[in-house]
């Protein structure tokens, strides 16, 4: 499965001669952006037919590649000369407002394994490894798994009534990656409007970094499913625990280093909490249904 998602926008912002903005004097401005995804997966699904009929087994074998580029430029024509020809060639100064452009590559293989028995107990476990193009080259590799379980108790125990209807019990695990936005490794200087004919460039208020390390979010959870009276009420309760770390952020640094902020992983955030789920349907029959 291939695809790819485009994005062009030329945009002509015109001030004409007279106007109370722009000196009188006009002003046109043209900008042109370019925005593009591609994204390509391959799936290799595996569901063997078992003896043991107790058993299943779902696999899932692939391979992922996103590329993401984005294009960017923006002109300043002052002064229009001719009334009524709004080209940045009836201007009389110039002024590139903005040049951008940014490239990122993202490639990763991936497996996805489900264990299942007599349709009540369930084991399921993942994992990916990537490989990022904005990450240095020591650290650009990295993998992150997930396991889960799911047991229906109630179909296993054969417990099933007029009162209590179905329950579920389930517990998982997942660790996920990330990698960082282009251009975060290495120092460079950004070339500014020539001053009296003499070029100008200047150092990023923002320093680089080149050892930076993925991040990484972990997630504990447990939950329970139960169902009552035909399954017209149940709910749904959930404890998660999450924890990210690596975080990659500009952070404040003083002054006197010749910047204002550098890049860099740090810190760490926890959320952790409780979530619950009550659903019923108070009136049921042949031709309403209310939930």
């Amino acid at each position: 499965q291939i695809g790819a998602n485009t994005y062009n926008a030329n945009r002509l912002e015109i001030t004409d001669i007279g106007s109370r903005a722009a000196e009188g004097i006009g002003n046109i401005v043209e900008g042109n952006y370019r925005i593009q995804s591609i994204e390509s997966n391959f799936l290799i699904n595996i569901t063997p037919r078992l003896k043991n009929e107790d058993f299943s087994i779902k696999a899932i074998i692939g391979h992922n590649v996103n590329q993401r580029t984005y294009r960017e430029s923006e002109v300043n024509g002052k002064g229009i000369i001719a009334p009524g020809i709004y080209t940045l060639a009836n201007t009389k100064d110039k002024t590139i407002n903005a040049t951008n452009s940014s490239i990122r590559r993202l490639w990763g293989t991936f497996a996805d394994l489900t264990l299942g028995y007599r349709n009540y107990l369930y084991l399921n476990l993942t994992g990916r490894n990537d490989w990022s193009s904005t990450l240095p080259k020591e650290n650009r590799s990295y993998f992150y798994p997930s396991a889960s379980a799911s047991f229906v108790f109630s179909d296993a125990l054969n417990i099933q009534g007029d009162v209590f209807s179905y329950g579920k019990i389930r517990a998982a695990w997942a660790k996920v990656g990330r990698d960082a936005d282009p251009y975060y490794l290495q120092d460079t200087y950004v070339v500014g409007d020539p001053f009296l004919g003499q070029a100008l460039a200047s150092a990023s208020v923002s320093a680089a970094n080149a050892t930076l390390k993925p991040e990484f979010t972990t997630e504990y959870e447990f939950g329970a499913n139960l169902e009552f009276f035909k399954r017209r009420f149940g709910f749904d309760v959930t404890y998660f625990d999450k924890r990210s770390t690596n975080q990659i952020a500009p952070i404040d640094v003083p002054a006197s280093t010749g910047y204002e902020t550098a890049y860099a992983n740090f810190g760490s955030i926890s959320n952790k909490g409780w979530e619950i789920e009550v659903h019923g349907t108070p009136v049921s029959t042949r031709n309403f249904n209310w939930e």
